[in-house]
């Protein structure tokens, strides 16, 4: 549960990078975004694939600081053509295809374990979070209408999205460790359901959780 420790870590520094957010203007903060991008997302990638390792570093070796600074940044992102163009589903469906032709790159070239295509660091993988975040930020936007219609469960699935990550890992482990049951050694027809199981069995427990004083307010 490695996501918990870097999740702790990220809100001890909130209030540091609050007031840094606010002073800084943002061409600044464009620049040390950049920094952020190419140090903990393109030279590690480089290294993973050829080997080559640059001498400069920087003392940030994690990219879900860049994640987070990013997603604040483009929360007050207001270009018109670039949104534009992240609204394209023709874009969004074509780019979206590239992790899977990644994951299967990786398998065929041995990458099992750095996964430097597929993995959260990759320059790919950061360019379609940030992508997908632009098109659904946008107003006219299809997932607006999809919003408008199916309201009630998808505020439902947004206020409980954190301990459904939380808590998923608890129900695979239990399959996994306890009836040893891997859904991984199965094909799409078997893990689509068991991972359907598997996120009702974690809102259910987020939902259970989330009634309790104490610790309800933080999931």
């Amino acid at each position: 549960m490695w996501y918990l420790y870097v999740l702790i870590g990220i809100y001890l520094v909130i209030p540091i990078l609050k007031v840094t957010f606010q002073s800084l203007p943002l061409c600044t903060i464009d620049v040390f975004l950049l920094i952020l991008f190419i140090f903990t997302s393109v030279l590690p990638t480089i290294k993973a694939i050829t080997g080559f390792s640059f001498g400069v570093q920087i003392p940030i070796t994690s990219i879900y600081l860049f994640y987070f600074l990013m997603g604040r940044r483009l929360a007050i992102y207001d270009n018109a053509k670039v949104t534009r163009f992240c609204k394209s589903y023709l874009f969004i469906i074509c780019l979206m295809r590239f992790p899977i032709v990644f994951a299967w790159l990786e398998n065929s070239k041995g990458f099992h374990q750095t996964v430097p295509l597929s993995g959260y660091a990759s320059p790919f993988i950061v360019i379609l979070s940030l992508v997908i975040f632009l098109f659904a930020k946008g107003k006219d936007c299809m997932l607006t209408n999809i919003y408008s219609r199916g309201r009630y469960l998808i505020k439902h699935l947004s206020d409980n999205s954190l301990g459904i990550y939380v808590f998923h890992i608890l129900w695979v482990n239990t399959l996994y460790k306890i009836f040893k049951f891997n859904p991984l050694e199965y094909n799409i027809i078997v893990l689509i359901p068991i991972a359907s199981l598997i996120l009702i069995a974690s809102d259910i427990t987020t939902i259970f959780f989330r009634k309790i004083p104490v610790i309800g307010k933080y999931i």
